[in-house]
């Protein structure tokens, strides 16, 4: 592998970042696109910065290792790896503001029943 990689500089070995099946599939410009849409809209550009948050959610899925390596473009900074959608996924969601007010962050568990409130 090494001489292989000398060979063609271009390339490198790199960790892929794990992302959902689902996500790859549904994630499409035609379904992204129309979104922007929503920021040309008066009342949208209206809002002040201080109530403008964005949220951000990663998590942890058990049963997937991160030990893999992958070879790719050397300037590719992120390389994705499918995965099954089966597994149980631990998500952590961070929200700030666009003044930098950061909320607490959550933890989301998988339930072992659904509240009916």
């Amino acid at each position: 592998m090494a001489a292989f990689l000398r060979k063609y500089p271009i390339l490198k070995t790199q960790r892929p970042r794990r992302i959902d099946s689902a996500r790859i599939k549904l994630a499409t410009e035609e379904r992204i696109r129309p979104w922007f849409n929503y920021l040309a809209i008066p009342t949208v550009k209206a809002i002040p910065p201080q109530y403008r948050y964005n949220v951000n959610e990663a998590g942890i899925i058990e049963g997937v290792s991160n030990n893999g390596l992958v070879v790719g473009r050397a300037k590719t900074k992120l390389i994705l790896a499918k995965q099954p959608g089966s597994r149980n996924w631990t998500s952590f969601m961070e929200t700030i503001s666009a003044t930098r007010v950061a909320l607490t962050p959550v933890v989301i568990w998988k339930g072992k029943t659904q509240q009916q409130q």
